[in-house]
């Protein structure tokens, strides 16, 4: 009997990573792993102009992984840090834990001194 049902584990997990989805036409939040999503996130946060921080940080919210969530925000603050608001991007720094969130908050305010 438990065997069975390891069967059905096994078979209805592989089969959930196993059928991609089209990212681009169902969106991130349609992805077909969680880590096709969390990539989707930070490729479309990335592309994010820093005049809508709005969306960057609902981009940086959607990702679940704190490694990618991470790699991502600290990416876009380095990128964009001298045309995002302080308080937009202090929202963004808060979704991060404690180091990561005072290496974001660091390329925040040093932007003038970053070539």
């Amino acid at each position: 009997m438990k065997a069975m049902w390891l069967a059905v584990f096994l078979i209805a997990s592989c089969r959930s990573n196993s059928e991609p989805v089209s990212v681009e036409a169902q969106g991130c939040a349609e992805s077909a792993t969680i880590r096709q999503a969390d990539t989707c996130h930070y490729d479309a946060l990335l592309a994010t102009d820093p005049a809508d921080p709005a969306a960057a940080l609902m981009h940086a919210q959607q990702i679940g992984d704190p490694i990618i969530q991470g790699a991502a925000i600290l990416k876009w603050v380095q990128i964009h840090n001298r045309q995002i608001q302080a308080d937009e991007g202090r929202k963004l720094c808060r979704l991060l834990g404690d180091r990561e969130r005072t290496a974001c908050e660091r390329r925040l305010y040093s932007a003038h001194l970053q070539r």
